[in-house]
């Protein structure tokens, strides 16, 4: 709290934020922040193996039912009184939150965002634009073989908050091609107005990731990566394992060496 320099911690109970869109505090109002930020329904990430030991690729579980919904929120933290208070602002799943970098740390009205093909969880194929205020949804999802990455706000000039363009890459995995497509933000339904190929097709999923030439990971090579992660975070556990079966008598002289005395 800026009025008097203290800490304030706030109980937030279950909520999970997985990602802020952005953070403001109402004009001439120091005394609460307002967060727009996605929400995981649960923090799930892949399934258990049977030993506990190891969880499985996070590919295997990108399906509907397997993966909990991520919805858009708005959370308005009452710094004075400690407390929270939480709507959704959109039910359908979403990922990639952003806003009109104009807008930073002010109060906005929309929030462009990642949206699955469905409303249900999956993976982020097409771009949408959200109304904070009335919770429309305004948004173009791409065909059913074709999935998005996170979509990148673009101002037209010094316009209105959506006047711009949103620019997205999406992995066509029928034909095995990227596309990037370029969207009017202030309607975004309608679709790209500008579609064009890569030379060389991105896997999906690269949310603020980079790009090499000539890398691409096939499945077969992702599994023995994955592999080879759970043999070194088991041999991790065993070099970390404490053995308690010094005796007292080999510490004590263990001291000794060091002029100290056990008591």
């Amino acid at each position: 709290d800026r009025s008097d320099d203290r800490q304030v911690e706030v109980k937030v109970g279950s909520l999970i934020l997985e990602t802020i869109a952005n953070a403001f505090e109402e004009e001439g109002n120091s005394g609460s922040i307002t967060l727009d930020a996605v929400s995981p329904e649960s923090w799930d990430i892949g399934r258990a193996s049977e030993d506990g030991d190891a969880r499985t690729p996070p590919w295997e579980d990108l399906i509907g039912a397997a993966t909990p919904r991520s919805r858009l929120v708005r959370c308005e933290v009452d710094l004075r009184s400690s407390t929270l208070k939480q709507r959704v602002i959109c039910e359908r799943h979403v990922a990639y939150p952003s806003v009109n970098p104009k807008v930073g740390c002010r109060k906005n009205r929309y929030i462009f965002c990642g949206v699955a093909h469905g409303e249900d969880a999956g993976p982020i194929a097409g771009v949408a634009k959200v109304d904070a205020e009335t919770g429309a949804v305004d948004a173009w999802v791409p065909g059913p073989t074709e999935f998005g990455g996170a979509p990148q706000f673009v101002p037209r000039g010094d316009g209105a908050e959506d006047d711009g363009f949103l620019i997205s890459v999406i992995f066509d995995g029928s034909a095995g091609r990227s596309d990037v497509v370029i969207l009017d933000a202030s309607d975004v339904a309608k679709g790209p107005i500008c579609r064009f190929p890569l030379r060389e097709a991105m896997p999906h999923g690269l949310g603020g990731g980079t790009w090499a030439e000539g890398l691409s990971c096939d499945e077969k090579l992702l599994k023995r990566k994955f592999t080879l992660l759970k043999m070194f975070k088991k041999k991790a556990q065993q070099w970390n394992k404490f053995d308690s079966s010094v005796s007292v008598s080999g510490l004590n002289n263990l001291f000794q060496k060091q002029g100290v005395k056990m008591r």
